[in-house]
């Protein structure tokens, strides 16, 4: 669930193919339609997004409470109730600064209605003790209490990200903003650094003129020094038509920009980077992203013959309900119902498969990874290098598998892993990641050059070389 900017849904024609998703049942292999997928998969959005209660309601020691509910329910593995009190609470320790005699631990064997009243307590006292707004003190308490799991699939969105999402769902622009792609980097001194790494087509970015690896030095009067991309992206968001006053450092030089934020929509976009290569960049896998993906490359194939694809899947994090329409993307490169990988939930166990479609290309294809590729676009790489489709260049992934769904808390929301991804041979993808067949770095220095060394060894593999 990446934050690294304002996300994308678009407007997307149907899709006119089958999901090969097959269930494996007592040896027995039967196909599992889009509908049963949802179900197995948890992916019951609909309901989810509009089950959330009133907003505006002082968040406390429910929402933690809350959240925990969901994973007893619906996260892929048992989990320990009493651990996560104990986590939200070191996380209210630290919030306030009080210590461990203020704010203790629960202890072990107490019972779980008790353990529940006794954080209430340290709550309330938690709160008592001021500086820390309490609708902060709960959402820092909830997402640090979730991000103990250490699982890439199980996130805290405060209202206002919640609200994006949700618009997001249901076909309206996710965000509003400037209209780029941001990742981050680390300099010498380990600091991070926020840059452009995608400038969205026909966006204010655009038309104010930011370009690919511009460095964000300030961002709206404070400087962006030790701003990773998600913390630049929050910043970058804002009110339709509010302005963001920005300086990004350019070839050594700054650039200082004024530009007006405003609701972004994207689909993936491509370029003829040299004659007869063609490149796509996949920025999410909303439905639809297969046939935004064949048009593409038709109107790439317009402009010439094409030898070789291109397909970029960097930082492309875990997202809501993509284990769908990566089937159907794989579908582009891929037989029908060739096998990606494993799917499992509690009690079923189902082979994502590559999806049926009106077009397929079968010309050499490069893939581009990086290690913030998550989600489905790791699974998708996984299944592309497991059939020998196409050649895996950069860095090794994630290892951030699995799929889920957003279900709405009593602020906000949190998106919970119902779907565990192993490889056909059960091998673990998730915790390991997927190690490239030419391993390429792009460090920090190679942006500030303006340099895309891993996009150059794409091309050479691209072209035989």
């Amino acid at each position: 669930m990446d934050e690294r900017e304002e996300l994308k849904p678009i407007d997307a024609p149907k899709r006119r193919h089958t999901l090969g998703l097959r269930v494996e049942n007592g040896g027995k292999v039967r196909r599992m339609t889009p509908r049963a997928l949802r179900l197995a998969a948890g992916l019951l959005i609909a309901t989810s997004l509009t089950s959330s209660p009133t907003a505006g309601q002082a968040a406390d020691s429910s929402l933690v409470l809350s959240a925990i509910g969901v994973l007893e329910r619906e996260y892929v593995k048992p989990v320990n109730a009493l651990a996560l009190l104990n986590a939200a609470i070191a996380a209210l320790r630290a919030a306030t600064h009080a210590g461990p005699e203020t704010l203790p631990d629960i202890a072990s064997g107490v019972q779980e209605t008790q353990a529940n009243e006794m954080f209430a307590q340290r709550f309330a006292q938690a709160a008592q003790i001021g500086g820390v707004p309490q609708d902060d003190l709960a959402y820092t308490a909830t997402r640090e209490m979730l991000a103990s799991l250490h699982d890439s699939q199980v996130i805290y969105y405060d209202p206002m990200t919640w609200a994006d999402r949700q618009r997001e769902q249901i076909g309206q622009p996710g965000f509003v903003g400037i209209g780029v792609w941001l990742l981050s980097r680390k300099d010498g001194d380990g600091i991070s650094w926020a840059f452009i790494d995608m400038v969205f087509p026909h966006s204010p970015a655009q038309a104010a003129g930011l370009k690919r690896f511009d460095k964000f030095i300030e961002i709206g009067g404070r400087s962006a020094k030790g701003f990773d991309a998600t913390e630049a992206a929050k910043t970058l968001r804002g009110a339709p038509g509010s302005t963001v006053a920005l300086t990004v450092l350019r070839a050594g030089r700054p650039v200082v920009v004024s530009i007006a934020r405003a609701p972004i929509k994207i689909k993936p976009s491509g370029v003829l980077p040299q004659p007869g290569i063609a490149y796509v960049r996949i920025i999410g896998f909303d439905t639809g992203a297969a046939d935004d993906l064949r048009n593409e490359v038709t109107s790439l194939q317009s402009k010439g013959t094409i030898r070789a694809i291109i397909l970029d899947l960097r930082g492309k994090g875990p997202g809501w309900g993509e284990f769908q329409e990566i089937q159907s993307v794989a579908g582009v490169f891929l037989p029908a119902q060739t096998p990606l990988a494993r799917a499992r939930t509690r009690g079923q166990d189902a082979v994502l498969g590559a999806g049926a479609g009106p077009v397929r290309l079968s010309i050499p294809l490069v893939v581009l990874v990086d290690e913030e590729t998550a989600g489905a676009a790791e699974t998708l790489a996984y299944g592309l290098k497991a059939s020998h489709r196409g050649r895996i260049v950069g860095q090794k992934t994630s290892g951030g598998v699995g799929g889920g769904h957003p279900v709405a808390l009593p602020e906000g929301g949190m998106f919970v892993r119902s779907l565990e991804i192993v490889g056909m041979q059960n091998e673990q993808i998730d915790g390991v990641g997927i190690v490239p067949d030419t391993l390429v770095r792009l460090t920090e220095d190679d942006m500030e050059r303006g340099t895309d060394t891993q996009l150059d060894a794409a091309l050479k593999a691209a072209a035989g070389r």
